[in-house]
This record gives C-alpha cells, sequence and structure tokens, in this order.
C-alpha cells in the first residue's frame, strides 16, 4: 500500500509521490505562478497568495513547487539562469529531516544522470547551514 497522504488528493508534487524512493524527472516546463498558503498571523491562519516556480516534469500530472534548497541544486549542475534548464534531469530523493522541530521526509535532490562526478556546497538555509552533496545517478 502505498503512502497514506496518496489517498487525500494534492494539487503539487511531493515526497509522497515517490513513495519515499528515488525518482529521475525531466524537466518539461517552468512557470512563475500565484499560490495558495498559509500563515499563522497573531495566533490565526491567514490564507495567502504568493509566486513561485512551479515546474512541470514530463509524465508527471502535478506540478512541483520550487524551493531554496532544490534551486540552489539545481544551479550547481545546470547554471545560475534557471531558464535553462528545461529538458533537464535529475533525481528526487527522501531523506528525513529536522523540519519545524520534527523529523520528516524532504523532497531533495539527489543528483543526476548528466552530471559526471560529485558536487558539493554549503549554503545557508534560513537561519542555519544546509549542505547539499550531488552524484551522478542512473
Amino acid at each position: 500500500m502505498p503512502h497514506w497522504k496518496l489517498l487525500v488528493p494534492k494539487k503539487y508534487f511531493s515526497y509522497v509521490d515517490i513513495d519515499g524512493k528515488e525518482a529521475t524527472v525531466k524537466i518539461a516546463r517552468i512557470v512563475r505562478a500565484d499560490v495558495e498558503g498559509t500563515k499563522e498571523v497573531d495566533g490565526k491562519l491567514e490564507t495567502t497568495t504568493e509566486k513561485h516556480g512551479l515546474f512541470y516534469f514530463d509524465g508527471i500530472d502535478k506540478p512541483y513547487i520550487l524551493t531554496v534548497a532544490v534551486g540552489h541544486a539545481l544551479a550547481m549542475m545546470f547554471g545560475e539562469d534557471g531558464s535553462k534548464w528545461v529538458g533537464h534531469s535529475f533525481t528526487f530523493h527522501c531523506p528525513m529531516e529536522k523540519y519545524f522541530g520534527e523529523e520528516l521526509p524532504r523532497l531533495r535532490v539527489r543528483g543526476s544522470p548528466e552530471i559526471k562526478s560529485p558536487m558539493s556546497k554549503v549554503i545557508k538555509l534560513g537561519r542555519s547551514k544546509y549542505k547539499i552533496d550531488l552524484v551522478p545517478t542512473k
């Protein structure tokens, strides 16, 4: 049985869509679009709308909302110009990471079948440092 969260329809691609495994995806197109969310203001949840980068992958019907960590990983492999990432392939995986005090699976980039050797970089993510390690994938 797949992850229970797959039984609840979600609009955006997330770690549950790859069921905790690795998955290589190919970027079909990238758009900037309004994404609705919620945030806490004075103890109350409010609906917000913010512009985000949405990635559409070949053969996957849900868009993925770009995160800072994934953006850094893609820039390491394919260059800083995000418009040139279309057509490239990379591999997602789901490590457990501390997120708001809880250990949760997070969708991260393992590497790409297009890179020839491992790459590593430390970035600032929020208030802490985060290490990105990328490897050639199949």
